[in-house]
């Protein structure tokens, strides 16, 4: 299989479909992706399909009233589309698209996308990797579940102190 499925949210154990892996290695200091990465590319021929490329990208909006498009605001974008030459010949894709500005980054995420999804040689470290992210995820979560629960606000008194007013 050597076509990208980008919406493909197939499981690979326990690290989640295909659509979580960047967000979980994005999650780690990017200097351990980049090192583990680079390590296990040495095994392969890695290709870009498409130059990787960073920029900034347009969110596009429609008014709703006027019907009229407008620009809302710009972001950073990096891409990258890689092929990977297997020992065997097989050839594997994958991809990665980040709000960043790094293309060389995005690149590592595309080689960690085709190891992953193909499961080919150095994926293990991989999936190591992405279970510390998601872990690394899930405790940002909960700091900010946490201050959000903190400033909550229970509006149930003010009803019924307002009530008390209508009697008066």
């Amino acid at each position: 299989m050597s076509g990208l499925d980008h919406n493909s949210t197939s499981t690979n154990g326990d690290i989640g479909g295909r659509v979580s892996w960047t967000s979980a290695l994005m999650a780690l200091p990017r200097e351990q992706l980049v090192s583990t990465v680079d390590e296990i590319a040495k095994e392969f021929n890695v290709r870009p399909i498409a130059l990787p490329a960073s920029g900034l990208g347009m969110l596009k909006l429609k008014d709703s009233a006027l019907e009229q498009s407008f620009f809302l605001g710009e972001f950073p974008l990096a891409t990258a589309s890689i092929e990977l030459t297997l020992a065997d010949g097989r050839q594997i894709q994958g991809a990665a698209q980040i709000l960043d500005d790094d293309s060389s980054y995005a690149t590592s995420l595309a080689i960690a996308d085709a190891v992953l999804a193909h499961k080919v040689s150095g994926f293990e470290s991989l999936i190591e990797l992405v279970l510390l992210g998601k872990k690394n995820v899930l405790r940002e979560q909960a700091i900010r579940n946490s201050m959000l629960m903190r400033t909550k606000v229970d509006f149930s008194l003010l009803s019924m102190a307002d009530g008390d007013d209508d009697e008066l």
